[in-house]
């Protein structure tokens, strides 16, 4: 499964239980940087007004976690936020059972 097909999956998925989320692209084109680096990919809110940030670290792919985005994660967390790092559809899986749950 590509990086992209899992973002998609997580996105349609949280869809069908109140959460909107949308793509937080960053990168650089020639000199200029766009988007907020160290941000998760996806950002949104659930039909609670909870606000959620969810990395996207494909297994399949090797990508992985840098300290300056685990930071990012800490601080939305300890603000309250619904924070978290989606690796497969089994971790995908695992935020619906606890959406489920609240």
């Amino acid at each position: 499964m590509t990086t992209g097909e899992l973002t998609d999956y997580t996105v349609d998925h949280l869809a069908m239980f109140g959460v909107t989320l949308r793509r937080n692209n960053t990168g650089q084109r020639g000199r200029y940087r766009y988007g907020i680096t160290g941000w998760p990919d996806l950002l949104g809110y659930d039909n609670r007004g909870k606000f959620w940030a969810v990395e996207i670290k494909n297994r399949a792919t090797a990508d992985r976690k840098r300290e300056h985005q685990d930071t990012e994660r800490g601080l939305m967390a300890a603000a309250g936020c619904r924070v978290y790092v989606v690796t497969c559809l089994e971790d995908v899986d695992r935020i619906v059972l606890e959406v489920e749950e609240k």
